[in-house]
């Protein structure tokens, strides 16, 4: 996902907002949204180029969420780690 999506900023000349889970252009494609639970993660998203993962609710988790947001400029794309899971266990579970 989060290749794919760099992809999809980069060919929207740093758009955040033009990249979301289902949508391909010349070059590039993001997968759809995964909403079936596979292993530890129940969903799978991309909005406006933010990643959104949602652990399951069993096992031990609790629906905790991993998010990386990136911020684009002129020459690089970086990623912000952030959710849900970076606080509900120490050490964090991401």
């Amino acid at each position: 996902f989060k290749a794919a999506v760099e992809l999809c900023i980069q060919n929207n000349n740093g758009t955040l907002t033009a990249c979301d889970a289902g949508q391909s252009g010349e070059g590039w494609s993001i997968p759809a949204k995964i909403a079936a639970a596979s292993g530890n993660v129940a969903t799978l998203d991309v909005v406006d180029s933010v990643i959104t993962a949602t652990a399951i609710s069993t096992g031990g988790l609790n629906g905790e969420t991993y998010v990386l947001t990136p911020t684009s400029n002129a020459a690089t794309i970086t990623w912000t780690k952030s959710g849900s899971c970076t606080s509900v266990a120490s050490p964090p579970i991401c």
